[in-house]
């Protein structure tokens, strides 16, 4: 018998042991380059996005709004949110900066928000924020969707601080996370842009 036999047989438990690891650092590489190729796909994801908001950026603070009918809602509410997050952005008091703009400047840019917090459950958006946003997306919801804005008012109140007179349920917030859940939200983003435009 050879001398490597005779390794293998004597020390048979050290080769085991070098089979395991190579197993394991096969596993773990092979879930590196997965974590790795799903880093990459979120990192071109973000770039795709941030190109799209410039884009919308460029085209909502230098167009007139008779040009904006046409868009999708999407587009209309993030770019009309884009122009006044650039314009808070600028100053030095983003609190001071938001209070100075106009009405419509300032819901614009609240539900712009509240869409992309709210995107996995309404009360995201309200456990993230607080006055003066909540109150200015109340304001478009109530104008846009009665449903909407009774599930976010209903919400709003529960996480609300300030609130003394409704407490914090975590049950009734799921149900009414559920509920928003099944709202036709195309429907109400289509609402939310003509009143935006309407009022701009």
């Amino acid at each position: 018998m050879s001398d490597f036999l005779l390794s293998m047989k004597e020390y048979w438990y050290l080769w085991v042991i070098f089979a395991v690891l190579l197993i394991i650092t096969i596993f773990v590489m092979r879930k590196a380059f997965s974590a790795s190729k799903r880093h990459s796909g979120q990192v071109n994801e973000m770039l795709k996005q941030a190109e799209h908001d410039k884009n919308l950026f460029e085209r909502y603070s230098n167009a007139e709004k008779i040009a904006f009918q046409n868009d999708s809602a999407d587009d209309v509410i993030n770019g009309l949110g884009i122009v006044v997050e650039q314009k808070i952005s600028k100053e030095d008091d983003h609190l001071v900066a938001f209070n100075n703009l106009s009405e419509i400047e300032k819901q614009a840019y609240a539900i712009r928000y509240f869409f992309k917090d709210s995107k996995e459950k309404l009360s995201d958006f309200f456990r993230n924020n607080t006055h003066p946003l909540t109150d200015n997306v109340l304001i478009v919801l109530e104008e846009c969707s009665n449903e909407a804005f009774l599930l976010a008012k209903a919400v709003a109140d529960m996480t609300d601080d300030d609130n003394e007179t409704v407490s914090f349920e975590a049950l009734v917030i799921d149900e009414k996370d559920k509920e928003y859940s099944k709202l036709d939200l195309k429907k109400i983003k289509e609402n939310v842009k003509e009143y935006l435009l309407k009022n701009l």
